[in-house]
């Protein structure tokens, strides 16, 4: 099975977040103009969706904080940050300090936020 392919692009200018949803039914066709725009201007940052959902059935894309809930006996709550690795072609989780990337176990973590609309989350 192939996953959706879905972008979300932050308006530098506008502070806020524009989902392809936000357009109505896109299809390929419609896609590539969207990313071609996107890319051409310095007014938005684009994120793609990676085709996983968190435990709690939201949609993860690029550039969103997460939190990993590991069930253990002494639960590890470890802040991480979505994002494209080239190298190994994939959507990867890095820990804030940058020292570990991991892939995506979505039935372990939450969205807290995103690096754009929620910056303050990395520091806590």
């Amino acid at each position: 099975m192939m996953r959706e392919i879905k972008f979300r692009a932050w308006d530098l200018f506008g502070k806020q977040m524009v989902y392809t949803d936000d357009f109505g039914h896109l299809d390929c066709s419609d896609m590539v103009p969207f990313w071609k725009s996107a890319q051409a201007n310095e007014w938005q940052e684009i994120m793609q969706y990676t085709g996983l959902k968190d435990k709690n059935g939201k949609e993860i894309y690029e550039g969103d904080i997460v939190k990993y809930i590991i069930p253990e006996d002494e639960p590890v709550k470890d802040k991480r940050v979505i994002f494209w690795r080239e190298d190994t072609c994939g959507f990867q989780a890095k820990t804030l300090d940058s020292k570990y990337t991991g892939f995506i176990q979505n039935d372990y973590i939450e969205i807290i936020g995103n690096i754009y609309e929620n910056l303050e989350m990395l520091s806590d």
